[in-house]
């Protein structure tokens, strides 16, 4: 019962009861007046049992119902094999007229590399 929204709910509530006026509730709450209209809906809907339920809005992507097959194929061809594949080609094929050599120190130097 210590999520903030279900403190939040449970303030208004209070505040209710003790018969403070909507505006009022809202100001010292910090809520809408609907927010604060859907809380006492909740409240008359289901009690306080349905107040200390904390429902956010989650969509599903359509890719959720392909999870085990996306999976098993990255388990079978993990991604850094191919990037570090796809690297190490075009740096084999490189020649030193595709290297522009901008600074050099010492024995390390900056390259820039021109694909």
């Amino acid at each position: 019962m210590n999520h903030p929204h279900i403190m939040r709910k449970m303030e208004v509530l209070l505040l209710k009861s003790l018969g403070l006026s909507h505006g009022l509730i809202c100001r010292i709450a910090g809520v809408s007046p609907n927010t604060m209209r859907s809380y006492f809906t909740e409240y008359i809907e289901g009690g306080i049992e349905r107040i200390k339920e904390v429902n956010f809005y989650r969509p599903q992507s359509e890719m959720c119902a392909h999870t085990s097959s996306i999976e098993s194929r990255f388990k079978a061809n993990p991604l850094h094999d191919e990037v570090t594949k796809r690297w190490y080609d075009k740096a084999t094929r490189c020649n030193k007229s595709s290297l522009n050599i901008t600074h050099s120190f010492g024995n390390a130097a900056k390259v820039r590399w021109a694909f």
